[in-house]
């Protein structure tokens, strides 16, 4: 990305209150020069795609195209200082900050009393959101001012103080290493659920597992403590345990709401999980309510920006409508949330996980098909195709190209459906994947334009998924949900 391009995607990245608010900012500071970066700014944000060239042709009698890179670099630089200001009230970390620069200016103007004043002040906020690292740069500026005093009684309690907070941010970072190392294992459990990350996940989960929440513990610890938990029973497929520690971490929220006020991304990711833990237990009516009140949450959120949490929290809140509807076979109505889909993609696209526009797309993608919307189903297939699968999610990629299969065979598209049998057949056999069931798919295909052939063969593919799905109750089958296709292709036949 070139620094032009830096500064434009800033601006576009700016919402309404953010440009007005800058506008205000630059305009108080005064002087011809930011009414020139103002002039910049607009031309800028006029545009759709950045073009410098036209930029300079259209604005060379302007003065700021002189300078233009440098002027772009203060420009950047101003518009973060004014969203600094303007995220200060609302970022616990922003207003820590803030804090610590406020009390080295005291500092450094000699006014001692203030800066102690201020920095205890601080110090409470820090602690009461865990704001540990702040606290930790608060402490060092006491005992400054302390030991000018030559109070050095109350600088070794401070440095007491310190090490206690150190022991407390190392406490965290290990509930955070354990939690993420669960939720790595956990997630791609469908995809990659093998022998030996059973294993590994049986021994980070026991470090939460020989552990009983206590009063000593932080909130954060807490809510490590519990969201690994549900991540761990997701993967045993214990839905109960799963759902049970999910509704633990609403507990915490409910303690203290302050903290998760401040911590919007905890708050959204724990409804999400909330979410999939009852859609998991067919409690839907819980899990609309749910939704609601994560779309009102997102509407009132102090952050503006469209940062990767929340892009994070949209999608999931599209997968869980898109799967509330299929659960319940309207894929009429779920496969009117396509259009919604595409417009999510256009605006977060850029700060999606991979995994969460899979998931996304692979669920739009199967309703649209079920709606027989085949061209639909067919680009956020290729979505996915398209995009590098990690090893842990390889199933999910090769449930897309059985997927497509499906795609051209109700398309009628036979010279593209051959060739890519074909290809699909040099794959999996170069992967080592080897099932009846998939063999039998493919067979079947090939075969519908025999009519006799096709029937025998889609009652074959029929006893072979119901066989698999009551020996394999995990199979990947279930997720195209192969078994209701084989049923609509009967009564079709019948017909």
């Amino acid at each position: 990305m070139t620094p032009s391009a830096d500064l434009f995607d800033l601006i576009k990245a700016l919402s309404t209150s953010e440009k007005r608010y800058f506008k205000i900012f630059a305009s108080t500071m005064g002087g011809k020069e930011d009414s020139l970066y103002l002039k910049l700014f607009d031309e800028i944000d006029k545009m759709d795609v950045y073009d410098e060239v036209a930029l300079i042709k259209r604005n060379k009698k302007e003065h700021f195209i002189k300078n233009l890179s440098g002027n772009k670099s203060y420009l950047f630089n101003s518009i973060l200082r004014a969203l600094l200001e303007f995220s200060g009230d609302k970022s616990v970390s922003i207003q820590g900050q803030f804090q610590i620069a406020a009390v080295e200016v005291l500092f450094q103007k000699g006014l001692f009393d203030p800066c102690l004043k201020l920095i205890r002040k601080g110090k409470e906020h820090a602690l009461r959101y865990e704001d540990y690292d702040t606290f930790d740069s608060l402490c060092n500026w006491e005992t400054r001012v302390l030991a000018r005093n030559g109070d050095y009684v109350n600088v070794l309690k401070i440095i007491e103080e310190q090490i206690q907070i150190s022991k407390k941010k190392i406490e965290i970072l290990t509930y955070k290493k354990h939690s993420v190392a669960i939720y790595n294992l956990a997630s791609a459990f469908d995809q990659n659920g093998s022998v030996e990350n059973l294993k590994r996940l049986e021994e980070i989960a026991a470090f939460f597992l020989q552990k009983q929440p206590d009063i000593s513990l932080g909130i954060v610890c807490h809510y490590y403590y519990y969201s690994s938990l549900s991540f761990y029973y997701e993967a045993k497929k214990n839905q109960e345990f799963r759902l049970l520690h999910c509704r633990n971490v609403f507990e915490l929220f409910n303690q203290y709401p302050h903290f998760f006020k401040a911590n919007e991304r905890m708050y959204s990711s724990a409804v999400n999980n909330l979410c999939s833990a009852l859609l998991a237990q067919g409690n839907l009516k819980e899990t609309k309510e749910k939704i609601n009140d994560l779309k009102a949450f997102l509407e009132r959120s102090s952050n503006t920006l469209k940062t990767e949490w929340k892009a994070s929290t949209l999608a999931k809140i599209l997968t869980s409508e898109i799967v509330m509807h299929n659960m319940q076979e309207n894929y009429d109505f779920a496969s009117d949330l396509n259009i919604e889909v595409e417009l999510f993609l256009a605006d977060y696209k850029k700060y999606l996980a991979k995994e969460d526009l899979w998931e996304v797309c692979f669920n739009i993608s199967f309703v649209l098909f079920m709606d027989k919307q085949y061209d639909k189903a067919l680009d956020f297939t290729l979505e996915i195709l398209n995009s590098r699968a990690s090893k842990e999610w390889l199933k999910l990629y090769e449930i897309c190209r059985l997927f497509v299969l499906m795609i051209y065979f109700e398309q009628g598209q036979h010279k593209l459906l051959i060739n890519s049998i074909d290809s699909t057949q040099k794959y999996f056999k170069r992967k080592g994947v080897s099932s009846p069931v998939i063999n039998q798919i493919m067979l079947y295909m090939k075969s519908i334009d025999k009519l006799d052939k096709g029937k025998k063969d889609l009652l074959k593919l029929k006893n072979l998924v119901e066989n698999d799905l009551q020996t394999n109750p995990d199979s990947i089958l279930i997720k195209i949900n192969l078994k209701t296709w084989i049923e609509r292709k009967e009564k079709e036949m019948a017909e």
